[in-house]
């Protein structure tokens, strides 16, 4: 079997309503976040308002996701302690749920970042 990109890739119902759901947790931690420089905050705000933009329940890609996936990774590893906060990792979990299914990976493969 083959792994490989997808023409697009498809949320279902209830995976596309729960990310629905995590940007406004997402949207909370960014703002309840401690140490985040206002530079930072505003950069991820910026990229949370770009992903929130491209979510539908068909995309043809993924990597919009995974940019603020990696970038809110970061951000708090360096300012928060590395305490990432459960949303982002629920967040990255049902998108590498997606892509896996869409490019037929087993649902136990590895994710590009791990949380």
């Amino acid at each position: 079997m083959t792994y490989g990109e997808s023409d697009n890739y498809t949320f279902i119902q209830n995976e596309y309503e729960q990310v629905l759901r995590l940007f406004t947790s997402l949207q909370k931690e960014i703002t309840a976040a401690r140490n985040l420089p206002d530079m930072t905050r505003s950069k991820l705000y910026e990229k949370l308002e770009e992903t929130i933009l491209h979510m539908e329940i068909r995309v043809d890609e993924l990597d919009i996701f995974w940019s603020f996936i990696a970038r809110a990774e970061i951000a708090y590893k360096v300012y928060e302690n590395g305490k990432i906060p459960q949303a982002l990792k629920d967040f990255a979990k049902i998108i590498w749920q997606v892509q896996c299914r869409e490019e037929n990976r087993p649902p136990n493969s590895t994710p590009p970042i791990q949380l």
